[in-house]
């Protein structure tokens, strides 16, 4: 069964959220309570986002 268009497109845009607060600094459980998961679901869906080293904003 295919996704619809919305839906693909809502996925793509969950994936670049987590993406984007992982490097800025967000943790699992942060990240599960903005996508009303838990911190184990969005460990499982999105293994790596979360780094030790979060982006420094003064870079930009």
């Amino acid at each position: 069964m295919d996704l619809a268009a919305g839906q693909v497109e809502t996925e793509r845009l969950a994936d670049d959220f987590v993406a984007n607060a992982g490097m800025h600094g967000a943790n699992y459980p942060e990240l599960g309570a903005s996508r009303g998961m838990t911190h184990q679901g969005v460990r499982k869906r999105w293994p790596h986002p979360v780094t030790t080293e979060a982006v420094n904003p003064s870079r930009w």
